[in-house]
């Protein structure tokens, strides 16, 4: 039992209980289920179930939650005083992994919110660091350095931009050593149909013009061909490396099919020192000895392409929005550890 007050809520109270004794039942092996009860003052009484279960072969969660709202948001800044769309607010979240036989892996996804605002009021740590909300099917499998899967991804939340996968199929290669050589392979292959769906509230004025138009279903291959030549030179580690990169759309914001090549050549670098301070001592932080590690690192890349970023849809982050930018990064960073419990 929780209580409290705020502005935004009024007096509050929230109570968490343990659902399968409290309906008499045996929880099973692996589950914990917990009820919400909770009354916000200002706004109306809550009820949620929160599951956790995992076994050999599966595991996955659920989240469920819904408010009678009489009240308004409060959430920062100009939106202090935001009406809801409905009294009738709430959420549903599942999200389910299976190990199949032969290696295979399924995931399913589904969200559904009743409005916009819904989870940045009411669960604002989720709202702020969880994963996208999305509803998805995806089936991997690993073979050695490799991996295929398919991604099934539809919109249910309307007030959300989202991409759209129907389906999109992948085909990644994660770092295979080329023969006995000190050369290191990276693939990624994609080919399937992608849709942008833009949050329903968006103004046709901001988008209409831009590359950030809502589309039809396109057609998308896409492959990325990657050779790393990690060497040492005295106490530097070097990784000469060539990138190149093919994209074909069967439409675009400007109409008509669209190929773009891409192509990216560069040098990174990084070297480190270490010392260790073994007269540092205090039981009061709970240190035991310091190690001080410094590392240097820098990028430096060239690339070039034949297609301007704003000419292509951003469907995807990585894909559409790479630019052909020259650059340099340049890195300094410092780690203190220590030895802690026994």
């Amino acid at each position: 039992l929780s209580m409290s007050y705020d502005d935004d809520y009024g007096i509050t109270a929230r109570t968490r209980w343990y659902l399968m004794p409290l309906l008499g039942l045996q929880e099973p092996e692996g589950t914990s289920a917990t009820l919400k009860l909770d009354y916000y003052g200002d706004k109306g009484p809550g009820v949620g179930v929160d599951t956790t279960y995992q076994r050999d072969t599966y595991y996955g969660l659920l989240r469920s939650y819904y408010i009678h709202d009489r009240g308004k948001d409060d959430l920062g800044g100009i939106r202090d005083d935001v009406e809801p769309p409905s009294e009738n607010r709430g959420r549903f979240l599942t999200r389910h992994r299976q190990y199949l036989p032969q290696g295979w892996e399924l995931t399913l996804e589904l969200s559904y919110l009743s409005d916009k605002n819904f989870l940045e009021e009411y669960f604002r740590d989720e709202f702020e660091n969880d994963k996208e909300q999305e509803t998805v099917i995806y089936l991997k499998k690993v073979f050695g350095d490799a991996v295929f899967s398919i991604l099934g991804k539809w919109r249910i939340n309307d007030f959300l931009t989202q991409t759209e996968k129907l389906p999109d199929v992948a085909f990644d290669v994660l770092g295979k050593q080329l023969g006995d050589s000190v050369v290191t392979w990276y693939s990624e292959n994609h080919v399937g149909a992608v849709r942008r769906l833009n949050n329903d509230g968006t103004p046709w004025w901001c988008v209409w013009g831009s590359n950030r138009e809502q589309t039809d279903v396109v057609a998308r291959a896409d492959t990325r061909q990657e050779l790393d030549v990690p060497v040492t030179l005295g106490v530097f580690k070097l990784v000469p490396y060539g990138m190149v990169r093919g994209t074909v759309w069967d439409d675009s914001p400007h109409g008509g099919g669209l190929t773009r090549a891409y192509g990216q050549v560069g040098l990174k670098g990084s070297t480190y020192q270490s010392r260790v301070f073994e007269d540092v001592e205090s039981r009061f932080w709970d240190v035991h000895q310091l190690r001080h590690v410094m590392k240097e690192d820098f990028v430096l890349w060239a690339t070039g392409t034949n297609v301007n970023p704003s000419e292509i849809t951003p469907f995807d982050e990585g894909i559409e929005t790479i630019s052909g930018v020259d650059g340099v990064s340049l890195g300094w960073r410092n780690r203190l550890q220590t030895k802690r419990g026994g």
